[in-house]
């Protein structure tokens, strides 16, 4: 099975940002390791904010998502106890999981 898994960073003082970072690299890393993440970014600044009418600046708030993963996992169990390893909860942070619905036929047909 897949799940996403959506971070919120939480309220990170200054003197902690290179010990979450390095905390977010093991954790990540081990992951990967043992097969667990399939793809994942953190989300850059800025972007767009589309419409059916416009297309507009997408401003970045406080308390935006983050970052994502796509694990495999075996079932929502497993993605919710890897989910709470995730170095930002200590930090006041959150996590979402969705399964990822199987898509049985190509959205686009040629």
């Amino acid at each position: 099975m897949k799940y996403m898994c959506f971070f919120k960073s939480g309220e990170v003082k200054q003197q902690d940002k290179e010990k979450l970072m390095k905390s977010w690299n093991e954790w990540t890393q081990d992951l990967k390791e043992k097969g667990y993440i399939e793809s994942g970014a953190a989300f850059g600044e800025g972007g767009k904010l589309i419409t059916q009418k416009t297309v507009s600046d997408y401003r970045v708030k406080k308390d935006d998502l983050t970052g994502y993963l796509v694990l495999n996992v075996s079932n929502e169990q497993e993605a919710i106890n890897l989910a709470k390893q995730s170095p930002d909860l200590p930090y006041g942070g959150s996590t979402v999981i969705r399964p990822c619905a199987e898509m049985r036929e190509p959205v686009m047909k040629s």
